[in-house]
């Protein structure tokens, strides 16, 4: 499966990716650090807007389940939620990204991926210029 990952920049000139979702014509924006970080974790793509969320389908201990992507990026931990500053749930850079106490999560998202043994084809396209208001998707 082909995804196309465009490699953009944020208004601070920091890299950014904007990712498509299977299941939505919306993208979803997140740094490129954050991007390798998951990809080096095993996560793969396509992502899908799930129950609200943006989440990734992934393997743990032979079971197959959806992580949710943001928890993942924000390193939340049992008992943490994870606000959007600017309440789009698919700007998942870290700058947008705040962890709270008071959730009710038992266990570290990242605890649930495992790596894949898939080989993943992404195709790049760079779109020069910076991400504005106008990038983001509103509803």
């Amino acid at each position: 499966m082909t995804v196309e990952v465009i490699h953009t920049t944020d208004k601070d000139g920091k890299p950014v990716l904007l990712l498509p979702l299977k299941n939505s014509a919306r993208k979803v924006v997140v740094d490129k650090a954050s991007f390798d970080e998951l990809v080096d974790m095993g996560l793969t793509l396509p992502w899908r807007i799930r129950r609200g969320f943006v989440q990734a389908h992934t393997g743990h201990n032979g079971k197959f389940r959806y992580v949710r992507v943001a928890r993942i990026i924000a390193n939340a931990g049992p008992g943490e939620r994870v606000f959007y500053q600017d309440l789009d749930r698919c700007n998942l850079t870290t700058t947008n990204l705040i962890v709270d106490a008071g959730g009710s999560a038992k266990r570290k998202e990242r605890e649930k991926v495992t790596r894949s043994n898939k080989e993943r084809e992404l195709t790049h396209k760079h779109v020069p210029g910076r991400i504005t208001l106008n990038s983001f998707n509103f509803l």
